[in-house]
């Protein structure tokens, strides 16, 4: 059983009716088939589907029923690749469609099982030095979980003589937390990234997406 049904697709699409049901089936298909190889774990249409699959030894390792989050992350999916046809991009190609944007793949590891790893959230704090001077430093916030995304790095003018530094962007998907801002930063392992811009997910006060970079300076 697929993970969405026609009608549901339609209605995402905005589209009355189906011309051709084979084809939209083919791409529902092949949507759903990305978002679980984002995964890297099989998607089941119900937990009858699972255990069945799992009997016959189908199932990868750590399958699960599919949820409102997956099923959100295969119409966007379905979605963008719909809105991509017949599009070409400066070079004449066509855009890849075997791609999870990074929007899309931050909302597939949203499910509970990929905020698997440990981050120390961190504020700037000033305070006044023995001297009498001003003295900035930095303070946990809190340890939450999260999942990390690494996007392609990039290049910025360092300063307005000229050069450039390399940038690393990353994202950091976790439970909505309140006070979280771009003025604060993140540790994770042995790096430092800077927080260049908090995304409340879908408006939605459940998630925040922090979009990073490891090349900055620190604020």
């Amino acid at each position: 059983m697929a993970l969405i049904t026609l009608n549901q697709a339609c209605a995402h699409l905005r589209i009355d009716g189906v011309a051709d049901a084979d084809d939209l089936a083919l791409k529902i298909s092949a949507a759903e088939i990305l978002a679980a190889e984002y995964l890297g774990r099989s998607v089941y249409a119900s937990q009858q589907e699972l255990n069945a699959a799992v009997l016959a030894g189908a199932a990868s390792e750590a399958p699960m029923v599919c949820n409102d989050l997956v099923r959100a992350a295969v119409l966007l999916i379905l979605g963008r690749h719909h809105r991509c046809t017949g599009q070409r991009d400066s070079d004449g190609l066509a855009p890849a469609a075997g791609a999870v944007p990074p929007r899309i793949g931050s909302l597939i590891m949203l499910q509970a099982g990929k905020l698997t790893q440990r981050i120390v959230l961190q504020a700037c704090v000033v305070t006044k030095g023995a001297s009498g001077g001003v003295v900035k430093g930095w303070q946990e916030v809190a340890q939450v979980w999260t999942a990390v995304r690494h996007l392609s790095g990039n290049e910025r003018r360092a300063t307005g003589a000229g050069g450039q530094v390399a940038e690393a962007r990353t994202e950091f998907t976790i439970r909505h937390r309140a006070g979280v801002n771009a003025q604060m930063r993140v540790l994770y392992g042995d790096a430092v990234y800077n927080i260049r811009h908090v995304n409340d997910f879908m408006a939605r006060r459940e998630f925040l997406i922090l979009t990073c970079d490891a090349g900055g300076s620190d604020g």
